[in-house]
């Protein structure tokens, strides 16, 4: 099942990133992974509402 749905991503990989592209809304996500240079690789924050990436980016502070 894995293989096949790899399988057609791959074969509509352009499809996708169009699509994604056109998208009007902005994607909303309350759980983001963030890297920090010179903190943890990874650091998993949450929001409630869900926040965008520019909305993440913004209420992060800096480091």
């Amino acid at each position: 099942m894995l293989k096949r749905s790899m399988d057609l991503i791959k074969e509509n990989n352009a499809d996708i990133v169009a699509l994604v592209a056109a998208k009007e809304a902005p994607f909303r996500a309350s759980h983001w992974l963030i890297h920090f240079a010179d903190h943890h690789p990874l650091e998993e924050v949450a929001f409630s509402p869900a926040f965008i990436d520019a909305e993440v980016l913004g209420s992060s502070p800096v480091r």
